[in-house]
């Protein structure tokens, strides 16, 4: 930690596990870097990281973007349930990412 920041580094691991059409049989290696800080009840930050396929794929995920003007952007948002926290911890969170995409 440092000013309050709480980050770390280090390798990201796609493992091709799915069903059907909504995944890829290609495993994946990267880096990745995360940034967090928390203030009261809030956590905020960024994680970011970057996969590369390690095998040739047989094929690719399907999925539906949404697009803000020319630009490919994905939208998720999750829901986590803490089965275990501190004392004073939530015992439920929620996700929202924003995945802006940059296809060759």
């Amino acid at each position: 930690t440092k000013n309050g920041w709480i980050w770390g580094v280090g390798p990201v691991i796609s493992i091709p596990i799915g069903k059907d059409e909504f995944t890829s049989d290609q495993w994946g290696l990267g880096p990745t870097f995360v940034a967090l800080k928390q203030q009261g009840p809030w956590t905020y930050g960024a994680l970011l990281n970057h996969v590369w396929g390690i095998n040739a794929p047989s094929e690719q995920p399907v999925s539906k973007l949404t697009h803000i003007g020319k630009q490919p952007v994905s939208f998720q948002v999750g829901y986590r349930h803490y089965f275990d926290t501190p004392p004073g911890g939530p015992d439920w969170g929620l996700r929202f990412a924003v995945t802006f995409l940059f296809p060759k």
